[in-house]
């Protein structure tokens, strides 16, 4: 209802002129009161676009200054009419946060253009952006577009649903319809996309270079700490020495996204992009001229299966002009590089052409990707054993992934320019907001590189002593292996005997044989598995004792975490006494005679299992069942 606000005159009219009742409340300014209409189309001369109610005896409703009479008088001062105004189109559409408003706009029709400007110029000085270049029909406010803006790139909200609200706070029944300017948003908020980053990229005032004569990357961030000759390295970084040179290396991080397709729409003649190859896309021209000259292929993989090469190969990849998008990160500080992302083309064409002096790369696999691949690829392709590559991870083209993958399913409808001018947009974000907080980042590492990096000399220093005689023949081997890797490497274990795998392996087929022949286990927990149950409950005891020893006296979060893990091994403990009890009734009888000693032997870390290698020979003769029925 109206509150406590006035309902028989106007607050604001003068006491000598006949009262008004007051019928209108504006929803965007901070006044709680009723005003009548004269004062409110008044007050709003500045604010054409806040929101107005007028109250009809029983509720309030919905309705426009321009019903109201308010008109907004372009290419002049506030306050001053044009004598030779132009009215705009009846059905002036203006987008702004608040909604979609029917504004009641006349140009200014002076003689001198040049001053007066176009009728784009003067919407444009007004903030408000036009649609189209000529006879301008719809406008969204530059705060609308700015809001979108971070809304899509912050929030990865899509335009749809962007423009959906904006009509829902323009009648919030749903009850009205309202004309759709959905394609006239689009058009608006995809060229601001790209002049903002022309003016980002410092185009906007550059008098000397037209925008056409961009350069490939030109508008790109780049990441400030990796080595750029004649930005941040010294005019000499080409001939530093072999303890130096790790200084300069550049991490690169190369990987495929399969989930940034594009449907088979449109085409680049009907939706060319705004500026592709300006920032983080290659260029088309060149990009495609290479395409012709590869053949479809079918990936090969001589270590393991990748299921997202099979899944870029099978009828998922159907009906798409693109099948994902391959992206070059530095891999230490996670930047999109300048031209480094790439259209997977439809087909088998999935091919990554790197034009590189080979001698001067070395091809290593991240370090949590690395144990999916076989031995001999941990091995050779390792950064743990890759002479100077520092404690880098080369996980970072999984970040910039994560952050894009929400756009996946818009993008995917959209014309090949305007999917590029998206994605681009996205990265440039992604690169900024890297960029502002690498020296809090950078910082942050240092404070914990910084004592790790003393412990870790401690402990090699120790071990350097207590192995003191086969540290020279070690640093030979590895020496010999760095400068030659055709030669043994040093870091491969030699098998010593069986793995562990090994005796699952033999212990599954044992029992297999064993149930082919007829013979089943005497318990519904094979041999093997109550075996391997025993050593991992002995591991969780071992983990438990370093735990205790290393947080001794902290905080109760700690003991918590101890007490925690102690009930739940002590629950475990439990089942596997009563399978123990089938299997090595003779283990119960050893542990009946161990004299326990209150504090130490009663806490579930310290009490003995008992596992067939700790029983005597005697007892583990007589007190083992191996017996199946």
């Amino acid at each position: 209802g109206r509150g406590d606000a006035c309902t028989t005159h106007c607050p604001t009219c003068p006491p000598d002129t006949p009262p008004e009742t007051p019928r209108f409340q504006c929803m965007d300014c901070m006044i709680p009161d009723l005003f009548c209409q004269d004062f409110c189309v008044h007050a709003h001369s500045r604010n054409p676009l806040d929101g107005i109610e007028r109250w009809d005896a029983t509720k309030f409703k919905r309705t426009s200054l321009k019903d109201m009479g308010l008109r907004v008088q372009l290419g002049h001062r506030h306050g001053e009419v044009c004598e030779m105004s132009i009215t705009a189109h009846k059905k002036f559409l203006v987008i702004y946060t608040n909604g979609i408003h029917n504004v009641a706009v006349d140009f200014c029709g002076c003689v001198d253009e040049s001053i007066v400007g176009l009728r784009r110029q003067q919407l444009l000085r007004r903030l408000w952006y036009p649609a189209t270049h000529e006879e301008p029909q719809t406008c969204t406010t530059f705060r609308a577009l700015e809001l979108f803006h971070v809304m899509t790139l912050q929030g990865k909200v899509t335009t749809y649903d962007f423009y959906t609200g904006l009509e829902k706070l323009t009648t919030k029944s749903g009850l009205v319809k309202v004309k759709d300017w959905y394609k006239a948003f689009m058009r608006t908020m995809r060229q601001w996309r790209h002049l903002v980053m022309l003016k980002r990229g410092g185009r906007g005032n550059d008098g000397d270079h037209l925008v056409a004569e961009t350069k490939p990357g030109e508008l790109a961030v780049v990441c400030p700490a990796c080595p750029q000759p004649g930005v941040n390295l010294p005019a000499n970084w080409e001939t530093a020495s072999g303890e130096e040179r790790f200084l300069y290396i550049l991490y690169i991080a190369i990987d495929t996204c399969f989930r940034l397709k594009r449907r088979l729409v449109s085409s680049e003649k009907k939706d060319p992009g705004f500026g592709t190859g300006w920032s983080y896309f290659t260029e088309d021209p060149p990009f495609q001229k290479y395409l012709l000259s590869v053949t479809d292929q079918k990936e090969m993989s001589t270590c393991i299966s990748l299921a997202a090469l099979d899944y870029a190969n099978t009828k998922f990849s159907r009906g798409y002009g693109s099948t994902g998008v391959g992206l070059g990160v530095c891999a230490r500080h996670e930047f999109v590089q300048r031209n480094g992302a790439a259209d997977l083309q439809r087909g088998e064409r999935n091919e990554i052409r790197l034009d590189l002096i080979l001698k001067l790369v070395t091809f290593v696999i991240p370090k949590l990707h690395i144990y999916g691949h076989k031995l001999l690829c941990q091995l050779n392709f390792s950064l743990n054993f890759t002479p100077r590559a520092t404690r880098t991870d080369g996980e970072g083209i999984e970040c910039p992934w994560a952050n894009i993958g929400p756009v996946a399913t818009s993008t995917r409808e959209m014309g090949p320019g305007s999917r590029h001018d998206t994605l681009d947009d996205h990265w440039g974000h992604w690169n900024w907001e890297k960029l502002t907080g690498l020296g809090a980042l950078l910082k942050k590492c240092m404070l914990c590189a910084i004592p790790e990096r003393n412990f870790q000399r401690g402990s090699l220093a120790t071990f350097t002593e207590n192995q003191a005689e086969h540290v020279g023949e070690w640093m030979t081997m590895v020496q010999v292996f760095e400068a030659d890797n055709t030669r043994p490497n040093p870091y491969e274990l030699p098998k010593s005997g069986a793995t562990e795998s090994d005796l699952r392996l033999k212990f599954v087929q044992e029992e297999a044989a064993d149930e082919a022949g007829g013979r089943l286990p005497i318990h519904n927990v094979s041999p093997s598995v109550f075996v391997i149950a025993g050593l991992d409950l002995e591991e969780q005891g071992h983990r438990i004792k370093v735990a205790v020893a290393a947080h001794k006296g902290e905080s109760s979060k700690h003991s918590v975490s101890i007490i925690e893990k102690c009930t739940k091994l002590s629950r475990y403990l439990a089942r596997f006494r009563k399978v123990q009890a089938v299997y090595i009734p003779g283990a119960l009888q050893a542990l009946a005679d161990v004299p326990v000693v209150q504090g130490v032997g009663t806490l579930v870390e310290n009490i003995l299992l008992f596992l067939p290698s700790a029983l005597s020979r005697e007892l583990r003769a007589s007190g083992c069942n191996t017996i199946s029925i």
